[in-house]
């Protein structure tokens, strides 16, 4: 796989096809794109993060949801959630 700069590329794949395994192979291009994810933000640019990293993700955000079979179960402050014990356990593998 190559990613060249100025690209914009996406990977994409039905669940289990291996998009995360990947992704987790390539930490330094994930924290990469973690920030300028950041950056943007900070510019004021509006995002939705639908991201299998979940610690990154909300590390980013300012808020966010847990959603389990289309259903939303848990929104809130992105820090509060990081400090969480049921977030923490149920997705931040602690």
């Amino acid at each position: 796989m190559q990613v060249n700069q100025g690209e914009l590329v996406t990977l994409i794949g039905a669940n289990g096809a291996g998009k995360t395994t990947t992704m987790k192979a390539m930490p330094l291009m994930v924290e990469k794109i973690f920030e300028v994810v950041r950056e943007i933000s900070l510019e004021g640019l509006t995002m939705l993060l639908v991201e299998p990293h979940a610690r990154l993700a909300l590390q980013a955000a300012n808020r966010g949801y847990v959603m389990d079979s289309g259903d939303v179960t848990m929104s809130g402050d992105a820090q509060a959630m990081l400090d969480d014990p049921k977030v923490r356990e149920a997705y931040l593998g602690e």
